[in-house]
């Protein structure tokens, strides 16, 4: 009886931790794809003293090591981690100073003077540029002072990875296309640091989808259809055959860049077309078919219809 007793209790307190390990799934779960504010609800101050806690408590705790631990102490105390902090507290300054509001989402942190200084509405295409060829030590404490001196910039999306580290490249865009022109004629191939120049380009909005080959099998009625089910915000689909019967592809037209890059990710070739042949990518700006067979989309469209 001892030994069913103990038995049940242990079965319990499993029981318990399964049930307490599922809740916790959840709320992450419903916290996954949130938008993430970041650094908004701290003052610089607070960040300061934290920061300076922290320095702090590293070099506490590296005086308490004995010798045979120089290599946790140096770890500890290595400069990646020294220019972190900084960098933090620097972009911190930059927001209280210029009055801007910053957020990251979907791997890329968005600084902008929207809605704090900003009431109007976004301003187009024609106002943004591409900057290339940032390196890993560059942020938006270097980057937005530097743009700023060519007019008044109203965002910039730099792109960064899991661990809070920079792409190489990131899009500003300015309140009117003027300052953005000015920009690219001022700023491309500027040393930004030591023996590192920069890319200033004109930002092109990317909203078109290359999808193939296409088996030549499936029927251009069937692939529109499949198309459609499986995205949003499209402006139009193509379909294009070559004469000789060697294949197909088509070119799916989105409304917006977002919704492009996000049918990107999300289109698979071998659930779509049941072919691991079939590739998604970006169609080219300069793209002009030739030597290809098209049908009439508004036909497909009020056939499906």
């Amino acid at each position: 009886m001892e030994n069913k007793s103990r038995e049940n209790r242990k079965g319990n307190r499993r029981r318990g931790s399964r049930k307490e390990d599922k809740r916790e799934f959840r709320r992450m779960k419903s916290l996954k794809n949130d938008e993430i504010p970041v650094w908004q609800q701290f003052s610089v101050t607070d960040i300061e003293n934290t920061v300076g806690i922290v320095e702090q408590e590293i070099s506490l705790d590296s005086e308490n090591f004995d010798n045979e631990s120089e290599k946790s102490k140096s770890s500890l105390m290595c400069p990646s981690l020294r220019r972190q902090l900084q960098t933090h507290r620097n972009v911190l300054r930059l927001l209280n100073e210029h009055k801007l509001a910053s957020t990251q989402i979907n791997g890329q942190r968005i600084l902008s003077i929207q809605p704090i200084r900003w009431n109007g509405p976004t301003p187009g295409i024609d106002c943004e540029i591409f900057v290339g060829r940032i390196p890993k030590t560059i942020y938006e404490d270097t980057l937005y002072p530097l743009f700023k001196m060519v007019g008044e910039v109203f965002q910039i999306r730099l792109m960064v990875d899991m661990t809070e580290l920079t792409r190489g490249y990131c899009f500003i865009m300015y309140t009117n296309p003027e300052d953005a022109a000015r920009a690219i004629t001022q700023l491309d191939q500027y040393e930004i640091s030591p023996g590192r120049k920069i890319r200033v380009l004109a930002s092109v909005n990317k909203c078109k989808l290359y999808i193939g080959p296409l088996p030549w099998h499936i029927k251009s009625e069937e692939v529109i259809r499949v198309i459609y089910a499986s995205a949003w915000d499209i402006e139009y689909v193509s379909v294009y055959r070559f004469p000789n019967h060697d294949g197909a592809y088509a070119i799916v037209s989105f409304k917006s860049h977002r919704n492009a890059a996000l049918a990107r990710r999300k289109l698979r070739p071998e659930r779509l077309f049941k072919c691991n042949e079939v590739h998604v990518e970006w169609a080219r700006v300069d793209w002009n078919p030739s030597n290809v067979v098209s049908r009439k989309l508004e036909f497909l469209c009020l056939k499906l219809k």
